[in-house]
């Protein structure tokens, strides 16, 4: 197991932390109704499970705990300062011993669908993560080591084929909580971001990453460069319709650069890549492009997530009506749709299209394990 700095911590919301003379790690709650989390971040424990072993003393009465917490407003477990496990979460495997001096041992494995690694003051019976401090709570904390495992195996035939264009940054949370089911097809043109993926990608067998873009033909197009690097584009952003954006300067252009495009569907045909089974698009106003290149493949497809928008945030994109109506020709049904990004008007969302159950009940067993994860994953009962 590998060693963390303690210093590579530092305090969230309602949280203050300081380093003692003896090198321990303090932190405490502050004034405010809020969460107290202290909280550190590793590329090596994004989508993967993690064995953590960490030694700590909680004081603060006998109400007083730590949790472990998961970004995106998930608990992992729930400690009592005694050492009792009061929720054990989203744990594999939890153990918990104390010493004579009120330290308490702990280790446990998780899967992990993000970067950071998080400890919050609690209070336990009943247990509350949100709550009003006085600097009475706090712990100290003296080793944390983090370990990236490997999923275990399962049949690679219900092995969700996912097939991310606009990797950047890994697997949605949701996905990578359930890294063993899936396997990772990423298409990152953006050379950074890419190069960030590498080792990412490791995790999963048979995963893919490809340093390119995906569009409905192949060769060279222009990539407008925007200041947040999220919001570039293969399309020039549309000044009209960025004006509503809370963050506007995010899509001010710094630049533009050539990058190589291809469709799925010819890479499928060379061998190249496999089936898709989910497809998620996050391309910034060029969806409709990216979806056409999958051509007949989509035939075969459970389910697509995608950013869309309903007012062209880009010059000359398709909108979600456009993609709705494109999608139905191949059976999708438009399943989920939630707002998204910050504007001051209606104008991006979250959509996720899915075959119906009827299309399910024509499938093959592994197809159908397969639709069920996605069901399971997108939350649809």
């Amino acid at each position: 197991m590998v060693g963390i700095d303690l210093k590579a911590f530092y305090p969230l919301h309602a949280a203050d932390l300081k380093i003692s003379d003896s090198g321990t790690l303090i932190f405490s709650d502050k004034g405010g109704w809020d969460l107290h989390l202290l909280r550190m971040e590793d590329h090596r424990i994004n989508g993967v499970r993690v064995h953590a072993n960490f030694v700590c003393r909680i004081e603060g009465g006998p109400d007083a705990a730590i949790h472990v917490n998961h970004f995106g407003g998930k608990f992992i477990c729930v400690i009592g300062h005694d050492g009792t496990i009061v929720e054990n979460g989203l744990t594999e495997k939890l153990t918990v011993s104390r010493d004579s001096e009120g330290w308490l041992t702990v280790d446990l494995i998780y899967p992990s669908g993000t970067v950071f690694f998080a400890l919050g003051l609690s209070k336990s019976a009943p247990i509350l993560h949100h709550w009003e401090g006085d600097g009475s709570r706090t712990c100290e904390l003296k080793h944390i080591s983090l370990t990236p495992l490997p999923f275990g195996e399962i049949d690679e035939s219900e092995r969700v084929v996912y097939v991310d264009v606009g990797a950047r940054g890994g697997l949605p949370t949701q996905w990578a909580w359930i890294g063993s089911k899936v396997r990772p097809i990423m298409f990152e043109p953006e050379p950074i971001a890419a190069e960030k993926l590498k080792d990412y990608i490791d995790n999963f067998p048979g995963g893919q990453l490809w340093q390119v873009g995906l569009f409905n033909e192949t060769g060279d197009r222009t990539l407008y460069v925007t200041r947040e690097a999220g919001c570039s584009s293969l399309r020039p952003p549309n000044e009209e319709m960025v004006a509503h954006c809370l963050s506007a300067d995010f899509f001010r252009l710094v630049g533009e650069e050539i990058i190589s495009v291809t469709t799925y569907s010819e890479m499928y045909k060379a061998g190249k890549v496999p089936q898709p089974d989910v497809i998620k698009i996050d391309v910034q106003g060029c969806e409709f492009e990216v979806l056409e290149g999958f051509g007949d493949l989509l035939e075969g497809c459970i389910g697509i997530e995608l950013e869309t928008h309903i007012s062209p945030l880009y010059q000359g994109e398709k909108l979600l009506t456009d993609i709705v109506a494109f999608l139905d020709k191949f059976g999708f049904d438009l399943v989920e749709l939630s707002r998204a990004g910050h504007y001051d008007r209606l104008l991006e969302f979250d959509a996720q299209f899915l075959k119906n159950s009827r299309w399910r009940t024509e499938q093959a067993p592994n197809v159908q394990a397969k639709y069920d994860t996605v069901r399971e994953v997108w939350g649809i009962r």
